[in-house]
Parts: C-alpha cells; structure tokens; sequence
C-alpha cells in the first residue's frame, strides 16, 4: 500500500467495466443517503455551500472510487469588490453565497455596449 512519505507512482491502468444500468447505480445508494438529501433539497437551503457535503456523499455513492471520480467544489467565478469601489445603486454587484460582494454577471456586458 503506497504512503505518503514514499515517491509517487501512477496508478495502474483502470480495468474495463460494463457500464451500470439506471436501476444498478439506484441500487447501490444507501437509503441514508437518499434520506439525507432529500431532507437537505426539501429544507431551507440559503447557501451553496450547505449543499456540498450531501452532493458529495451522493455522489461518492454513483462514482465509485475505483474509477477514479472526483468532486471539486466550483470555485469563485467573478472577481471580488472591494468595499470603497461600490457605486452607490449596488446595480453593478452581486451577493456571493458565501457573504462577499462581487461583480454583477451583468457588468462585463454593461461595460461592453457602453464603449461601441
């Protein structure tokens, strides 16, 4: 079994499976799992963030990790603002879901039709 402290080697090539079927990956999720996601989705989820862990332990459960799936949480897409660059109708920001200010999807196209 390979640690951390010794080199890295690459993992032997993954050995051919027949795809699942719609029903076998059904199956193969633990009924906790559906319950929590299901309680999660029916809840009062305000952030991204809250979602992650149940999406993660679903996912984890369709993708196995002997195929090598991995879930990476989507990173920040827009560019922060600083608190002294905010105009005064907050027209041209966005509220993270994680608490920051960023940039209106909409300011790039707004800068854009302004100078043609």
């Amino acid at each position: 079994m390979p640690a951390l402290d010794q080199p890295s080697q690459f993992p032997p090539e993954l050995q051919h499976e027949i795809p699942p079927t719609v029903s076998d990956l059904a199956a193969q999720i633990d009924p906790w799992v559906t319950y929590h996601l299901k309680t999660t989705i029916l809840s009062d989820v305000h952030y991204e963030n809250q979602l992650y862990g149940v999406l993660n332990l679903f996912h984890a459960s369709i993708f196995p990790l002997r195929r090598r799936f991995m879930t990476i949480p989507q990173g920040l897409l827009r560019k922060m603002v600083d608190a002294d660059s905010i105009d005064e109708y907050l027209a041209d920001l966005s509220f993270g879901s994680a608490g920051g200010l960023h940039e209106s999807r909409n300011l790039r196209m707004l800068y854009w039709s302004s100078i043609v």
